[in-house]
């Protein structure tokens, strides 16, 4: 059972690096960003109509967040993980908050629906959806 915690932990600790890293905490990395991805990992947003394919694109995608003024806190919460060898999956809420002004003011409220993959015992992103709550 201890293998099976920990490998929720590890899926559970990517989620959070995702969210420090779109929040630009401590600092701005692209590439730390897409390196939770696999080569040709997916985000994808029917509602923003964006879907972004590959380390690179990754990269550049999230090198043109960070050049916005936002300043972006995003929570996870109520995860499940399903798990089946070296592949797993992910369901969670996402609330995003702007603290641009002083005052958090929601702006997002929505789903996170996760494919993952373990590849050389670390667990990655394959495809990240963000659809509307």
């Amino acid at each position: 059972m201890s293998g099976m915690l920990e490998e929720d932990k590890a899926i559970r600790d990517l989620m959070s690096r995702y969210c420090f890293l779109v929040d630009r905490i401590p600092d701005r990395n692209a590439e730390a960003f897409a390196a939770l991805f696999t080569e040709d990992g997916v985000w994808n947003s029917a509602s923003l109509d964006r879907r972004v394919e590959g380390r690179q694109q990754l990269r550049d995608f999230m090198a043109g967040v960070y050049d916005s003024d936002g300043v972006y806190r995003h929570l996870i919460a109520n995860a499940i993980i399903s798990i089946d060898g070296n592949r797993a999956t992910a369901h969670s809420y996402v609330h995003v908050s702007n603290l641009a002004t002083g005052t958090p003011v929601c702006v997002m409220i929505a789903f996170y629906d996760d494919d993952l993959v373990k590849h050389n015992g670390k667990w990655l992103f394959k495809v990240r959806n963000v659809r509307d709550a």
